[in-house]
């Protein structure tokens, strides 16, 4: 990651506390090579490269970015029939919920996939 980092975005690389091996180790872990692209360029493109830190800044843009902001609320959220019924006929298909086994008055209870 330090390499693509340094070849793509040079100014990201040259922040006065660019991303350090265990920084990028932790970024890998915890997000996929895909966002770790986006907020990045991201960075480079708001010029938040005249900020201090490389690793702040992109926990800043993390917490800020909707992708990631999306994701986390749809496999937060979970539906009853009723609202998984409402959200299919508002355009989703079925087939983008799974049934789980949590249960709510009787009822299982749905998430997004």
């Amino acid at each position: 990651m330090l390499d693509w980092v340094a070849r793509r975005f040079p100014e990201v690389a040259a922040m006065p506390k660019p991303f350090t091996e265990e920084q990028a180790v932790w970024l890998v872990r915890r997000y996929s090579e895909e966002d770790i692209m986006r907020i990045v360029a991201d960075m480079d493109n708001k010029q938040a490269t005249r900020n201090t830190s490389a690793y702040a800044t992109f926990c800043s843009f993390a917490a800020r970015d909707t992708v990631l902001k999306e994701r986390r609320e749809a496999q937060e959220k979970l539906y009853s029939y009723e609202e998984v019924c409402t959200a299919v006929s508002g355009g989703l298909r079925f087939d983008d919920f799974e049934i789980t086994a949590v249960r709510r008055n009787g009822q299982n209870l749905w998430r997004r996939k």
